[in-house]
């Protein structure tokens, strides 16, 4: 691969795993880590503002990559004053306060499948016309939102617990809206497969079908925590005590890939009949897009008034993960304007 190529990959899992720490100038969340990727031509120049440095940089390695890679670090609310496509790498989050994790493995919503070898997608160029705060992309809208559900969110120890919940109203909402349009079998495995984003704990896609199963061990567990004392004076009720996922085994695989690609995500259903999973901001009113240069779909909200648009961040939709979209799609060739 060209080395132009690859250090621009290089910079992807340093950018990731120093999303948490801190920087005396927010420069230098770009700037110090420039010596692990010498390929990646980015002089630090101190007199620059950091919205111009992040500005910059995210437009040469769209330039030099024919990706949108690096939009997928976009976290909100921002510090800075910043357009919606431009990360804030200045921003600091506690490791499980905001999810931006998408899985390794070969898809790409746009129609490349060679997203993880750092190969661009031929639509994704840069338009020279636009502004510092500008970015026009090419795609199209795939479909719009007809219910979103609540997020999945809270300490380790009342996920559990959360999650049944929010299970049971997954569950009926897509009994209401999709029953008899898709098979039960289909909706199910959709269900597991969208609520993970297809794929293991440690990211690889697509996740082992035995998954299926342990689906309904962490959302319907059989395990109860036992209260010795009650369980001593014979008062112990199983119907009164918190049942858990098991500790071991498929169902715990299943559960820490959900909070790995799940927690701090919105469920939702699209008109079309297909289950995602979408950045915690996404709104009923926003669209799912499948942009040229970005492996996974896109929400993005229009700004009223205006033709223009915001990111608002990368979604799992299940059966269009490999460009599926792309075929009979009367709407494919259209610019938007992200500001």
């Amino acid at each position: 691969m060209d080395g132009r190529l690859a250090g621009w990959g290089g910079m992807m899992l340093p950018l990731f795993y120093t999303l948490s720490r801190k920087a005396t100038l927010p420069a230098d969340r770009i700037y110090a880590l420039l010596g692990f990727n010498p390929h990646v031509l980015v002089v630090p120049d101190y007199t620059k503002a950091p919205e111009e440095v992040y500005r910059s940089f995210v437009k040469l390695s769209i330039r030099s990559t024919n990706l949108l890679a690096l939009l997928v670090f976009n976290r909100f609310p921002k510090r800075l004053r910043l357009p919606s496509w431009v990360p804030d790498f200045s921003c600091e989050f506690a490791d499980d306060e905001y999810n931006i994790t998408i899985p390794r493995g070969v898809f790409g919503a746009d129609g490349n499948l060679r997203h993880n070898s750092f190969i661009g997608s031929p639509g994704c160029v840069l338009r020279e016309s636009d502004r510092d705060d500008e970015l026009t992309v090419l795609g199209f809208k795939h479909d719009h939102p007809v219910y979103v559900g609540r997020p999945w969110q809270g300490t380790p120890e009342d996920r559990e617990l959360s999650l049944r919940k929010l299970a049971e109203e997954y569950e009926a909402a897509v009994k209401t809206l999709l029953e008899g349009r898709i098979s039960n079998e289909r909706l199910h495995e959709a269900l597991w497969r969208t609520l993970i984003w297809n794929a293991t704990p440690e990211s690889t896609y697509p996740a082992p079908a035995e998954y299926g199963g342990a689906y309904l061990s962490v959302t319907k567990p059989r395990d109860i925590l036992m209260d010795w004392n009650k369980l001593n004076d014979h008062t112990f009720d199983p119907q009164e005590h918190q049942r858990i996922i098991p500790i071991i085994g498929l169902a715990r695989k299943y559960y820490e890939s959900l909070v790995k690609h799940s927690l701090n995500r919105r469920f939702f259903i699209t008109s079309k009949g297909h289950l995602g999973s979408g950045p915690i901001e996404m709104r009923d009113s926003d669209i799912v897009c499948v942009l040229s240069g970005f492996k996974t779909p896109v929400i993005l909200r229009k700004i009223s008034l205006s033709d223009d648009f915001q990111w608002v961040g990368p979604a799992y939709v299940h059966g269009i993960m490999h460009g599926e979209s792309l075929l009979n799609n009367t709407n494919i060739g259209r610019m938007f304007k992200l500001k």
